[in-house]
């Protein structure tokens, strides 16, 4: 989630050398058998879209395309850097919408099998950018808005760590060994310890927060 409210897809890079640096986007079911895997069809559409901004401006990332024949390839194919189809010409820090023709896609690739999306950075850079409302549309004039800000999502609980340990009645006969202990629970979070209490506390009616304080827990 942005400064402004809105959830989106952040690509957060740091490319260095020729190494690949980028997202890919699949438009098929990846988990589905080979002979059931169903590609996008793509041929009813005019235009690609989405919405997106940068960390900084100016982040010089590239659209790439790639059908099934090109997915089993493992490779894609470059429709071109998105500040070409951007207003401003380059990503900005504010939202800009960027508009693709299809008939801008390389011709080998098959537009009745479209298979993955892919924005990568192409030059030695670091940056981040969101990516909002990728969608392919019909007309070119009646593209998607940038929805609102998302209402805030509800803080999810915070979870309890507990830990039991067993060896109560040693670990109360070595100082050191209960300042091990101690360490080891604050580093690793515990809200909660329960106690081992040995037969013979019990048969001198100690209680658990005694044998607890006595370990300064």
């Amino acid at each position: 989630q942005g400064p402004d409210g809105r959830r989106a897809l952040r690509l957060q890079f740091e490319k260095i050398g020729n190494a690949f640096c980028g997202v890919w986007i699949h438009l098929f079911d990846t988990s589905a058998p080979p002979h059931e895997q169903f590609y996008l069809n793509a041929k009813p559409f005019s235009c690609l879209s989405f919405w997106v901004r940068g960390d900084q401006g100016g982040e010089n990332i590239t659209l790439k395309i790639a059908d099934a024949v090109w997915q089993r390839k493992e490779d894609a194919l470059p429709i071109g850097e998105i500040g070409n189809f951007l207003p401003k010409g380059e990503t900005t820090t504010i939202w800009q919408q960027a508009v693709i023709p299809l008939d801008v896609f390389p011709r080998k690739i098959n537009r009745e099998e479209l298979a993955v999306l892919v924005f990568e950075a192409i030059s030695p850079q670091s940056g981040r950018i969101d990516i909002k409302t990728l969608a392919f549309c019909r007309d070119p004039n009646s593209l998607p808005d940038l929805p609102p800000p998302d209402e805030p999502r509800p803080k999810t609980p915070a979870f309890e760590k507990a830990i039991w340990v067993w060896n109560t009645s040693d670990i109360l006969g070595n100082n050191q060994r209960q300042a091990e202990l101690v360490s080891f629970l604050t580093e690793q979070g515990f809200s909660q310890v329960f106690l081992q209490v040995p037969d013979a506390l019990k048969e001198q009616n100690e209680t658990v927060s005694e044998i607890a304080m006595s370990m300064s827990i």
